[in-house]
């Protein structure tokens, strides 16, 4: 019994074992090694996976955010643009209206017309005025979005230049002259006929002054309704922007 077992029984096991356990290896460890490769692989994908959600989220916030500081940045830029504009028209009415009602001032700022001296600082106080006007309109012209308003202002200054713009100026420069004869009279001419050179040109200057103020009433007629339409649709606009600057700042609280 103990030789079979030694001799054939137990080789026979044996062999038997070992092929059982090569089979076994071959058929369940590359599954096993296979399974733990996906586990593995499928642990690595989703790290991946993760990580590429992470950034895509991290990006998308950072862009909504860039986007979101934008938008403010423009909705600040257009608020200003409308002030802007809104302080152009206010502007644009204020300066137009200092030199007309300079054009417009029979007594000359009371200045003494027998003073050429006084004549000239009052004449380039004109100038001065239509300068500043002149600067305005150009600020008008860069912030203003209304084309009917800019070209309506346009027609009321050419009309104002036509009608208006050198009458004073003028009427004072013939004053100038006559001060100057004036003053020659009084130096070529005896005392005793002075007087009635004198008279003369006092009657000239009151001709001069009544034929003044005439042309600049009649002028005016044609002026005035033109500057109150200038005004009503400056007023109109305004509010117009006022309505626009109260809907931006509405969307933007909300």
């Amino acid at each position: 019994m103990t030789n079979f077992w030694t001799e054939y029984l137990f080789p026979f096991l044996t062999v038997l074992g070992l092929v059982i356990l090569y089979f076994t290896a071959k058929n369940l460890l590359p599954s096993y090694f296979n399974e733990k490769g996906k586990n593995l692989a499928t642990k690595e994908d989703i790290s991946d996976l993760t990580q590429l959600v992470e950034t895509v989220k991290y990006n998308f916030t950072k862009e909504t955010e860039h986007l979101k500081s934008n938008l403010q940045f423009l909705t600040n830029i257009h608020g200003s643009l409308i002030v802007e504009e809104r302080n152009a028209i206010v502007d644009l009415n204020e300066k137009y209206f200092s030199w007309l009602n300079l054009l417009l001032d029979t007594g000359f700022d009371n200045i003494d017309d027998t003073d050429n001296i006084a004549i000239d600082s009052y004449r380039k106080q004109v100038g001065q005025y239509y300068s500043s006007f002149l600067n305005s309109q150009t600020r008008f012209g860069l912030f203003l979005e209304y084309e009917d308003l800019s070209k309506y202002a346009d027609k009321l200054k050419i009309e104002t230049l036509k009608l208006l713009g050198t009458l004073a100026t003028d009427y004072l420069l013939k004053i100038k002259h006559m001060n100057i004869e004036i003053d020659f009279m009084k130096k070529l001419t005896p005392l005793p006929e002075q007087s009635g050179k004198y008279k003369t040109f006092l009657d000239q200057r009151s001709e001069l002054y009544t034929n003044f103020n005439h042309i600049l009433i009649e002028n005016y007629k044609i002026i005035a309704p033109m500057a109150h339409t200038f005004q009503k649709m400056c007023r109109e606009y305004i509010y117009e922007l006022i309505k626009k600057q109260s809907a931006k700042e509405s969307q933007q609280a909300t």
